[in-house]
């Protein structure tokens, strides 16, 4: 193998088969076409399908097969392997990747990113990656103090063309068609038990079920669609665009609480959605909590089936998009490559992602710290009423980005940026009482600044307004190449200028 450039290179560890799934091959998959861009990513794998690591092969650099799974074969490969050995990161996705393994990685001095939804066991990797919508993750965890948590679907993982269709505006579905997918395994053969009782219930709608080429259920799906009213296709090792073609051009889709399901929500179509399997139940709950989606609980015995097919028909496609929007925003590769591009730098990860709802009293507390107040261009305490209403407006506001973060899994400060009509945005950062001192605000700056030109890379110019008696925030401005601009005095206070430039999207497109 020849690593082309010096970047640093992540070696991914993920096993899949017909009994236990692909899901694990298909999120590592996911997740290193997200970081490709500024690492070398090697996937290493024990008994995947062949077909399988054909057609995810181009998200990585190298792919490999093990003669044996257990965790002294995967140790000396990394070792013996000229490349393999220069891996400072491994990222392990299994639900039989226990601590053992985690600390020998550790003890060869590789870092250690976990994608786990199962919480099983002890955690002593430098991160896990969980991306169910589920609020309360955190609490069902056993982790060492040192492990970051990069939870919620900020850290979605799904593959570029899902992330570009998740930042499109909502298509307005031109045709009835239902879609299903349970997996190219399907190891329960759901899509046949979903194509008789939607028989049962009178629907003739046409059909695109997707399943893998090999399927053993195969010759009962083809049965139960001949036996179906209306048209039935089965579709085989679709590419990316052609499933985003099939999720946007259906009415509805029936789908398990999985990955498959974040995909369909990029691409902003209604859902009926169910659990397969015990480890989908965190997702499924966390997003049945959003009131967005209809479900019906197992789908080996789904109940209220006609119900929930009837709330989605009743959906407005536009409407719908714009409420999942919030949901997922197609900037998860943003907040995914920071935390590796950290690990890589030999720090401990600033976790940042969204603000949301929940961390509205948090907001409050941090607008009303004296140190805040006093600093601050209007420097009046802050009511909870007035603070409510101008919290959940900027949620939702197109040109607002409130950013959160999170250092040892401790909310450690904010950063807002408020876009304005003369096509500059004005920046404003605070840091928990309990973080000041330790030079996080200059990281988060630098964190915020990436995140936001990722999302309004036609807007080149940030601006800062500080105090000038403010000294630790203009140093911490200075640091991320914030320059004094001038002195002005806005609504009676004195206040410096500071502004950033970065290069426009259309600068950059006249140079090449």
């Amino acid at each position: 193998m020849n690593v082309a450039s010096r970047k640093p290179i992540i070696i991914f560890r993920a096993d899949g088969n017909r009994s236990m799934g692909l899901g694990h091959l298909y999120r590592s998959a996911a997740l290193a076409s997200m970081l490709r861009s500024h690492f070398w990513c090697g996937l290493i794998s024990f008994g995947a399908p062949v077909e399988v690591l054909e057609r995810i092969k181009l998200n990585f650099d190298h792919v490999d097969q093990l003669g044996f799974g257990d965790k002294e074969t995967f140790i000396r490969k990394l070792a013996e392997d000229e490349v393999l050995a220069d891996g400072e990161i491994v990222v392990l996705d299994g639900y039989h990747f226990t601590t053992d393994l985690q600390e020998s990685l550790a003890v060869v001095g590789k870092k250690v990113v976990c994608i786990d939804d199962v919480y099983r066991y002890h955690f002593t990797a430098d991160v896990i990656i969980n991306h169910s919508p589920s609020t309360d993750l955190s609490d069902k965890y056993s982790h060492e103090d040192k492990t970051a948590l990069a939870f919620g679907l900020d850290f979605a993982l799904l593959r570029e063309p899902f992330l570009l269709a998740a930042r499109e505006a909502a298509p307005v579905a031109r045709s009835d068609r239902f879609y299903m997918c349970f997996g190219g395994a399907d190891p329960q053969n759901i899509s046949t038990l979903l194509l008789s009782r939607l028989s049962d219930l009178g629907f003739d709608n046409p059909v695109d079920v997707v399943l893998g080429a090999s399927n053993p259920f195969l010759p009962e799906v083809r049965l139960a669609a001949d036996q179906y009213p209306g048209p039935v296709k089965i579709h085989h090792n679709l590419g990316d665009e052609e499933m985003i073609g099939l999720y946007q051009g259906a009415r509805l889709a029936f789908l398990p609480a999985s990955t498959t399901m974040l995909e369909a929500i990029a691409c902003k179509v209604p859902i009926v959605m169910g659990y397969a399997v015990d480890n989908q139940m965190d997702i499924y709950h966390g997003f049945l909590n959003t009131e967005l989606f209809a479900g019906v609980g197992d789908w080996n015995k789904p109940q209220r089936l006609k119900a929930a097919i009837d709330q989605c028909l009743a959906e407005d496609r536009v409407t719908y998009g714009t409420k999942v929007d919030q949901l997922i925003d197609g900037y998860s590769n943003v907040n995914l490559s920071g935390i590796f591009k950290q690990l890589a730098a030999g720090v401990e990860p600033i976790v940042c992602r969204r603000a949301t709802k929940i961390e509205m009293h948090q907001y409050f507390k941090w607008a009303n710290d004296p140190v805040v107040r006093s600093t601050a261009v209007k420097t009046d305490v802050i009511s909870w009423e007035e603070h409510t209403k101008w919290f959940s407006r900027r949620l939702v506001d197109q040109d607002s980005l409130l950013l959160f973060f999170l250092y040892r899994n401790r909310p450690c400060g904010q950063i807002r940026y408020e876009v304005s009509s003369s096509g500059s945005a004005i920046v404003s950062i605070s840091i928990d009482p309990g973080f000041r001192g330790q030079r996080l605000a200059s990281r988060m700056l630098a964190i915020g600044q990436e995140q936001f030109h990722s999302r309004f890379p036609e807007i080149p110019l940030i601006v800062a307004y500080i105090r000038p008696d403010n000294l630790a925030s203009r140093k911490t401005f200075e640091r991320v190449q914030f320059s004094l601009i001038e002195e002005v005095n806005l609504r009676g206070t004195d206040l410096l200028r500071y502004e950033r430039r970065e290069r426009s999207l259309s600068d950059k497109n006249d140079e090449s």
